[in-house]
């Protein structure tokens, strides 16, 4: 709520990284295909880079598997068992 940056998607994601000092911006795949469009963050040399993860698969009640959902659907659906499944979508395991 302090802060004070202004504009659209990527002018805005990049005004923030400015107004908090950041030296690199690490965005969602769902992204890509407007900020690579952009040179936002290049005009005021903040790196840009993406973070991938590959949603470990669990059990789930209803239909197909839909990654990214809520923890509480991975608590609900598989219980005791969702702290390994956590692990092995962090590469800990």
């Amino acid at each position: 709520s302090t802060l004070i940056s202004s504009g659209n998607k990527d002018i805005l994601l990049a005004n923030i990284c400015k107004e908090r000092e950041a030296t690199h911006y690490i965005s969602p795949p769902g992204s890509k295909v407007y900020l690579d469009a952009s040179s936002a963050f290049q005009n005021i040399d903040i790196a840009l880079s993406y973070h991938g993860y590959d949603h470990p698969k669990y059990s789930q009640i209803h239909g197909d598997f839909v990654p990214y959902m809520c923890i509480l659907d991975l608590l609900f659906n598989e219980g005791y068992k969702s702290r390994k499944i956590i692990l092995k979508g962090s590469g800990v395991i």
